[in-house]
């Protein structure tokens, strides 16, 4: 995109804790909803239990990552954000936050 584009960028940032449970599903954490050209920062970190993070439906975009641990990724082109409980833990609690930009008008 062109600095003198007559297209604005937005921002949002959206945080949240969650408790998901260990049924090897992945569960929607951020979906794109068609914006124009989202691309953001991705930070998550696990309270409790083993999980994975997947990007963009995409089987060769997961990450697993252990309780106590963070991770950061920025993605471009981000479509959706998925999280996955892999222990034998009834439950992962993560907190998460997502920087998103976007193109308006």
């Amino acid at each position: 995109m062109s600095l003198c584009s007559g297209q604005h960028r937005l921002s949002d940032i959206i945080q949240n804790c969650v408790s998901i449970s260990a049924d090897g599903i992945a569960h929607v954490i951020w979906d794109s909803d068609d914006l124009v050209k989202p691309c953001g920062t991705f930070t998550v970190k696990v309270l409790q239990g083993n999980m994975r993070y997947r990007i963009n439906y995409d089987n060769n975009l997961i990450f697993p990552i252990s309780e106590g641990k963070s991770e950061v990724t920025t993605i471009d082109n981000l479509r959706r954000l998925e999280l996955v409980c892999d222990t034998s833990n009834e439950i992962c609690k993560a907190e998460f936050c997502l920087q998103i930009h976007y193109t308006c008008c």
